[in-house]
Protein backbone atom coordinates (compact mmCIF):
# COMPACT_ATOMS: atom_id res chain seq x y z
CA UNK A 1 0.00 0.00 0.00
CA UNK A 2 1.21 2.92 -1.04
CA UNK A 3 2.02 5.27 2.02
CA UNK A 4 2.70 9.15 2.15
CA UNK A 5 5.93 10.17 5.19
CA UNK A 6 6.81 13.08 6.59
CA UNK A 7 9.08 14.17 9.11
CA UNK A 8 8.81 16.95 11.88
CA UNK A 9 11.76 18.49 14.36
CA UNK A 10 11.59 21.21 16.45
CA UNK A 11 14.14 24.24 15.15
CA UNK A 12 16.60 26.32 17.83
CA UNK A 13 13.29 28.45 18.38
CA UNK A 14 10.69 25.76 19.44
CA UNK A 15 9.20 26.10 16.84
CA UNK A 16 8.10 22.61 15.20
CA UNK A 17 8.86 22.28 11.32
CA UNK A 18 8.36 19.57 8.67
CA UNK A 19 12.06 18.26 7.68
CA UNK A 20 11.50 16.07 4.82
CA UNK A 21 8.42 14.68 3.23
CA UNK A 22 8.11 12.87 0.23
CA UNK A 23 6.19 13.00 -3.44
CA UNK A 24 3.79 10.26 -2.73
CA UNK A 25 2.32 12.47 0.61
CA UNK A 26 2.23 15.66 -1.66
CA UNK A 27 0.54 13.62 -4.09
CA UNK A 28 -1.93 13.31 -1.62
CA UNK A 29 -2.53 16.43 -0.87
CA UNK A 30 -2.31 18.09 -4.58
CA UNK A 31 0.22 19.99 -3.36
CA UNK A 32 4.58 20.41 -4.23
CA UNK A 33 6.87 18.33 -2.24
CA UNK A 34 9.17 21.58 -1.58
CA UNK A 35 6.37 23.63 -0.35
CA UNK A 36 6.19 20.67 2.68
CA UNK A 37 9.75 21.26 3.75
CA UNK A 38 10.16 23.73 5.75
CA UNK A 39 6.51 24.29 6.74
CA UNK A 40 5.33 24.43 10.45
CA UNK A 41 3.28 21.99 12.26
CA UNK A 42 0.77 24.54 12.80
CA UNK A 43 -0.40 24.70 8.92
CA UNK A 44 -1.28 20.79 9.30
CA UNK A 45 -4.02 21.97 11.27
CA UNK A 46 -5.62 24.47 9.08
CA UNK A 47 -5.16 21.62 6.18
CA UNK A 48 -7.76 19.17 8.57
CA UNK A 49 -11.55 19.62 8.11
CA UNK A 50 -12.86 21.82 10.69
CA UNK A 51 -14.53 19.16 12.32
CA UNK A 52 -11.26 17.12 12.89
CA UNK A 53 -8.55 19.82 14.19
CA UNK A 54 -9.57 19.51 17.93
CA UNK A 55 -9.85 15.76 17.59
CA UNK A 56 -5.99 15.74 15.90
CA UNK A 57 -4.86 18.10 18.36
CA UNK A 58 -5.77 15.77 21.28
CA UNK A 59 -5.10 12.51 19.69
CA UNK A 60 -1.88 13.51 17.48
CA UNK A 61 -0.39 16.21 19.51
CA UNK A 62 -1.44 14.84 23.74
CA UNK A 63 -0.75 11.80 22.53
CA UNK A 64 2.55 11.75 20.21
CA UNK A 65 3.99 13.88 23.74
CA UNK A 66 2.41 10.79 26.46
CA UNK A 67 3.01 7.56 24.56
CA UNK A 68 5.31 8.84 21.87
CA UNK A 69 2.62 6.86 19.30
CA UNK A 70 -0.61 7.61 17.97
CA UNK A 71 -3.16 7.26 14.98
CA UNK A 72 -6.62 8.27 13.92
CA UNK A 73 -8.45 9.07 10.49
CA UNK A 74 -8.88 12.92 9.66
CA UNK A 75 -9.99 14.45 6.60
CA UNK A 76 -7.43 16.77 5.37
CA UNK A 77 -8.15 19.46 2.16
CA UNK A 78 -6.93 18.15 -1.41
CA UNK A 79 -6.31 21.16 -3.34
CA UNK A 80 -6.18 19.46 -7.15
CA UNK A 81 -9.55 17.74 -6.53
CA UNK A 82 -11.00 20.41 -3.86
CA UNK A 83 -11.90 18.34 -1.46
CA UNK A 84 -11.34 16.61 1.66
CA UNK A 85 -10.14 13.02 1.91
CA UNK A 86 -9.92 10.70 4.34
CA UNK A 87 -6.26 10.01 5.56
CA UNK A 88 -5.61 7.33 8.43
CA UNK A 89 -2.60 9.05 9.99
CA UNK A 90 0.31 6.95 12.20
CA UNK A 91 2.94 8.64 14.02
CA UNK A 92 5.62 8.11 16.83
CA UNK A 93 8.50 10.30 18.12
CA UNK A 94 11.82 9.06 17.49
CA UNK A 95 15.06 10.72 19.28
CA UNK A 96 17.58 11.04 16.48
CA UNK A 97 21.87 10.32 16.41
CA UNK A 98 21.75 14.00 17.97
CA UNK A 99 19.15 13.27 20.71
CA UNK A 100 16.87 15.35 19.51
CA UNK A 101 13.94 14.23 18.77
CA UNK A 102 11.89 13.71 15.46
CA UNK A 103 8.13 13.41 15.21
CA UNK A 104 7.73 10.39 11.87
CA UNK A 105 4.10 10.89 10.51
CA UNK A 106 2.94 7.64 7.96
CA UNK A 107 -0.39 8.65 5.89
CA UNK A 108 -2.52 6.34 3.77
CA UNK A 109 -5.40 7.29 1.71
CA UNK A 110 -8.42 5.75 3.03
CA UNK A 111 -11.11 7.88 1.21
CA UNK A 112 -12.83 4.84 -1.04
CA UNK A 113 -13.55 3.18 2.49
CA UNK A 114 -14.73 6.32 4.44
CA UNK A 115 -16.80 6.62 1.66
CA UNK A 116 -18.14 2.81 1.72
CA UNK A 117 -18.38 2.80 5.33
CA UNK A 118 -20.85 6.08 5.41
CA UNK A 119 -22.89 4.52 2.47
CA UNK A 120 -23.39 1.84 4.31
CA UNK A 121 -24.15 3.13 7.43
CA UNK A 122 -26.67 5.19 5.63
CA UNK A 123 -27.86 2.40 4.17
CA UNK A 124 -28.30 0.78 7.48
CA UNK A 125 -30.03 4.30 8.97
CA UNK A 126 -32.97 3.96 6.06
CA UNK A 127 -33.26 -0.16 6.79
CA UNK A 128 -33.67 0.88 10.64
CA UNK A 129 -36.21 3.86 9.61
CA UNK A 130 -38.56 1.42 7.10
CA UNK A 131 -38.54 -1.36 9.88
CA UNK A 132 -39.43 1.24 12.34
CA UNK A 133 -42.34 2.50 10.04
CA UNK A 134 -43.49 -1.19 8.95
CA UNK A 135 -43.38 -1.65 13.09
CA UNK A 136 -46.31 1.26 13.19
CA UNK A 137 -49.17 -0.23 11.75
CA UNK A 138 -50.12 -3.73 11.35
CA UNK A 139 -50.55 -4.83 8.15
CA UNK A 140 -53.81 -7.33 6.91
CA UNK A 141 -53.78 -8.83 4.17
CA UNK A 142 -57.80 -9.96 3.17
CA UNK A 143 -56.79 -12.07 0.17
CA UNK A 144 -60.88 -13.18 -0.74
CA UNK A 145 -61.37 -9.07 -0.69
CA UNK A 146 -58.39 -8.41 -2.59
CA UNK A 147 -57.90 -5.87 -0.01
CA UNK A 148 -55.10 -4.61 2.01
CA UNK A 149 -56.31 -3.28 5.99
CA UNK A 150 -53.95 -1.02 7.72
CA UNK A 151 -54.25 -0.46 11.31
CA UNK A 152 -53.54 1.93 14.20
CA UNK A 153 -50.21 1.07 15.94
CA UNK A 154 -48.66 4.67 16.73
CA UNK A 155 -50.38 6.72 12.94
CA UNK A 156 -52.28 9.56 13.21
CA UNK A 157 -55.90 8.48 13.89
CA UNK A 158 -57.65 9.31 10.48
CA UNK A 159 -55.21 6.40 8.90
CA UNK A 160 -56.40 3.74 11.59
CA UNK A 161 -58.38 1.24 9.84
CA UNK A 162 -57.60 2.40 6.62
CA UNK A 163 -59.16 0.24 4.05
CA UNK A 164 -59.38 0.09 0.36
CA UNK A 165 -55.65 -0.43 -1.16
CA UNK A 166 -56.10 -2.97 -3.92
CA UNK A 167 -53.01 -5.09 -4.25
CA UNK A 168 -54.65 -7.87 -6.09
CA UNK A 169 -56.49 -6.01 -8.96
CA UNK A 170 -55.07 -7.95 -11.66
CA UNK A 171 -55.31 -11.51 -9.61
CA UNK A 172 -57.73 -13.78 -10.69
Amino acid sequence: IPGGIRIFKKNADGQILCVDANRYFAEMLGVEKQDLIGEPFSKVEQRLHPEDRERHRHETVAQLNATRKTGGEYRYWQYHQQKYIWLHVEARSERDADGQELAYFRYTNVEALKQAQIEADNNLNLYKAAIEMANMVVWEFNIPDKTLLIRGGSLKKNYQGFKGINLFRNVP
